[in-house]
């Protein structure tokens, strides 16, 4: 974890350093989006993703997520999966700064935000 904090920590100083030496300009955009590049680069190399499911995935399963990760990621990616009944069904999966939320938790927590607002389904 202090890897991600000081890699944070250098990714804000970095956009703070880029907004003051450019207050004079409106274009400090194409600095920060390459900030935010080379640290989103540097977390997808990461190579355990936590996937969180509501019921046991199956060894085929496991590998079959194992391999679309790794195609996906271009580097071997080991899974540490865990069982959360409150996610109801579908599947959480976590690699570094990455979530990829497909649990029907998410889609009933976002269902209820729109209600709340009066936005229509």
């Amino acid at each position: 974890m202090k890897k991600l904090n000081t890699d944070a920590r250098n990714f804000v100083s970095g956009i703070v350093d880029q907004l003051r030496k450019n207050s004079k300009n409106d274009r400090p955009l194409p600095k920060v989006q390459s900030l935010l590049k080379k640290v989103s680069e540097g977390a997808w190399k990461d190579s355990t993703a936590k996937v969180t499911t509501a019921i046991s995935l199956l060894s085929t399963e496991k590998e079959q997520i194992s391999v679309l990760l790794s195609r996906r990621l271009g580097h071997p990616v080991n899974l540490v999966c865990t069982v959360s009944p409150k996610i109801i069904g579908g599947i959480k999966i976590e690699i570094a700064d990455l979530l990829i939320d497909l649990s029907y938790e998410e889609k009933l927590q976002t269902i209820e935000a729109m209600l709340l607002k009066g936005n229509q389904l």
